[in-house]
């Protein structure tokens, strides 16, 4: 019976915990490191086809731009995330890197020949999200379109 009396009264870290809950309507330990997402979307192809999901998260007031687990595509040289004002429909290999941020290079798993997530890359501080339309996978060296999502 004393253990049942200890557990409805929730003394210590365990009651501090539940009460900070339902005082302030979520837990604690969520207030460090909660992740806001701010984008995501899946990908449509144009030359290549990308399996998966991404999103952009801010945390800690630090943008990150995330390749789920389920991402892989064809692996290939120079592959690289870039964000652009095309909208997407109006995105091409010749015109991918116009007025555009090259966020950064793929570099994940690979397997026979596909590149597998999960992939996580920083994006620059300071990013204002609302100048974009598109982010895409590109292959700089060979000014190939891989595929392409709406932000």
């Amino acid at each position: 019976m004393q253990n049942n009396k200890r557990f409805l009264i929730l003394p210590g870290f365990w009651g501090f915990l539940i009460l900070g809950g339902i005082l302030f309507g979520f837990p604690l330990w969520a207030q460090n490191g909660a992740q806001n997402v701010r984008k995501q979307g899946s990908w449509t192809k144009v030359s290549y086809r990308a399996k998966g999901s991404w999103r952009i998260v801010e945390q800690n007031g630090i943008l990150e731009l995330q390749l789920g687990e389920d991402f892989e595509t064809t692996n290939a040289p120079d592959l690289n995330i870039i964000l652009s004002p095309y909208a997407p429909d109006a995105l091409t290999g010749r015109n991918a890197l116009n007025d555009a941020l090259t966020a950064g290079e793929l570099k994940g798993k690979s397997s026979w020949g596909k590149l597998k997530g999960p992939i996580t890359l920083k994006l620059p501080a300071g990013l204002d999200l609302a100048k974009y339309q598109t982010i895409a996978i590109h292959c700089i060296a060979y000014s190939k379109l891989w595929v392409v999502s709406e932000l």
